[in-house]
């Protein structure tokens, strides 16, 4: 007599896998807020990787139109007071998007721009339209790679001079 043994697992790993799955998008989802004007918002507490998915999405979109630009300009926010913040901002923006390969230095323009009210931000324009703005801690870089290659604010540690 042979025993036949029906998996009792099937539905409900099926059906966890699936809540996982949903619950996994809604919390992407609320990390990266698209506005009614089609602006992408990626809140400071979000991690790389979606700073990463939204910049190389931009990038499709400028390789599909051709004579367009894409201007990169970081803000500084509430309590903010050092330009080397920005331009860490910028060298980390540069660094994914130049340095790696994806947009040629010919079509990328980087600047600084006024102060604003809140989080300092990075903001990306494709032409003339917002696309995508980063949003920052105070006092805090951006991370724009997804696999741990964050770059810091500082570079190594500096000795303390007596």
């Amino acid at each position: 007599m042979r025993r036949v043994i029906i998996n009792r697992c099937a539905k409900p790993c099926w059906m966890m896998s699936f809540f996982f799955v949903c619950l996994l998008y809604n919390s992407i989802s609320l990390m990266a807020q698209t506005t009614s004007s089609g602006t992408i918002t990626v809140e400071s507490l979000g991690s790389g990787e979606i700073n990463s998915l939204h910049l190389d999405n931009l990038v499709f979109e400028l390789r599909r139109s051709v004579a367009e630009r894409l201007f990169v300009i970081a803000r500084l926010g509430d309590g903010e007071t050092f330009r080397r913040l920005n331009l860490a901002r910028l060298d980390g923006a540069r660094l994914y998007l130049v340095e790696s390969g994806r947009i040629p230095k010919e079509r990328i323009v980087f600047a600084e721009g006024e102060r604003v009210k809140g989080e300092g931000r990075v903001e990306f324009y494709l032409g003339s339209r917002l696309y995508l703005v980063s949003l920052a801690g105070r006092g805090k870089n951006i991370n724009f790679t997804c696999c741990g290659d964050y770059i810091p604010l500082s570079r190594g540690k500096r000795k303390k001079r007596r």
